[in-house]
């Protein structure tokens, strides 16, 4: 009791061309429903602010970006690309202390404490191999996604400087 190909494709393109059309109308439902700009949600979007902006420049275009960011945004790019470059054509033994670019924009996207735990978890890493560096390679990608994937580094002394009441700038 098989599905021919024939049927499959059928139930396919009629899906896609559903989802198609439906797309709009859900898109604009859930903006409405989860509108961080709205101070009567329930429901607060953290990313709101950035898909907001994006969409503000995709209408208004570059014109709308602060004096100088376009030209910050070449700069950084052509640095990145230098970087990459750098760390592509050296040997192995330049290039391991080149950082990577990505890697540094991380915690742009994804805040501060991300940065936080992967100084910790590097130097982590760097007295692990020290210790024992089989071990070290071994278990690091492991380490590493768990303390990505989970509260990370940051959460105890986040955590102390919270029930400490310490606000900004030292927290």
């Amino acid at each position: 009791m098989g599905v021919d190909l024939a049927t499959s494709l059928r139930l396919a393109s009629k899906l896609t061309k559903t989802s198609t059309f439906l797309c709009p109308f859900l898109s604009i439902n859930t903006l409405f429903k989860f509108d961080r700009f709205r101070p009567e949600s329930g429901y607060p979007a953290p990313y709101a602010t950035v898909y907001h902006n994006m969409a503000l420049l995709a209408l208004k275009g570059f014109s709308s970006l602060p004096k100088n960011c376009l030209s910050l945004c070449t700069v950084f790019s052509a640095a990145a690309i230098l970087i990459n470059l750098i760390r592509d054509l050296t040997g192995k033994k330049v290039s391991q202390y080149v950082p990577i670019p990505t890697a540094m924009a991380i915690p742009l996207y994804m805040g501060p404490y991300f940065a936080i735990d992967m100084c910790l978890g590097s130097f982590i890493l760097f007295v692990w191999g020290k210790i024992n560096k089989a071990e070290a390679e071994a278990f690091a990608p492991a380490v590493a996604s768990g303390l990505m994937c989970g509260d990370g580094l940051w959460a105890l002394p986040s955590s102390i400087l919270l029930w400490l009441e310490l606000g900004l700038p030292f927290a």
